[in-house]
């Protein structure tokens, strides 16, 4: 399933190890994986930096330690889309349709439940139309397409949520 997330099919010339640095370079880089998966259908060698910057949650100082383990990967992946010969617009579509754009952030429940308590529940009914079609565009909701707000960093049930959760 990674692999298609990466727009690659010929999965059996995908070494494990590339998996697995791509996995280590995620965690070390705080990488917003939905985001990261949607941008890379995107990608191009100049643009690649442009959007692990877009997508960490490390300060650009801390990214950078980061970067040279990122580019041999992304050498290596682009050996590998380049081996596949496909057509970048279908490797895109195909990509789009597994990677969805939208997903139900936990800062966005609290924000619903919020409003929801205070007895609005615009919210509740604007991310259910939003869910429902999450891997279209819907450019009419790109706020959504964000990274955690700053506020949600340490506000409990917003980050993460735990076992209990």
């Amino acid at each position: 399933m990674v692999c298609h997330k990466l727009g690659l099919y010929n999965t059996d010339s995908v070494p494990e190890e590339f998996i697995a640095k791509l996995e280590k370079n995620l965690t070390h880089s705080e990488i917003d994986m939905t985001l990261f998966y949607r941008e890379l259908s995107k990608e191009n060698s100049e643009s690649f930096w442009l959007i692990l910057k877009a997508t960490s949650y490390l300060k650009k100082k801390e990214l950078k330690l980061h970067k040279k383990c990122w580019m041999t990967w992304f050498d290596y992946y682009t050996q590998l889309i380049e081996a596949e010969n496909m057509d970048k617009g279908l490797r895109s579509e195909k990509m789009n349709a597994i990677n969805p754009k939208f997903v139900l952030r936990n800062y966005m429940a609290h924000l619903a439940i919020e409003a929801a308590e205070n007895g609005d529940y615009k919210l509740i009914d604007e991310l259910y139309q939003l869910l429902q079609n999450p891997y279209d565009n819907q450019p009419e909701h790109n706020k959504w397409y964000a990274k955690r707000p700053e506020w949600a960093n340490d506000k409990v049930g917003c980050s993460m949520l735990s076992c209990s959760s």
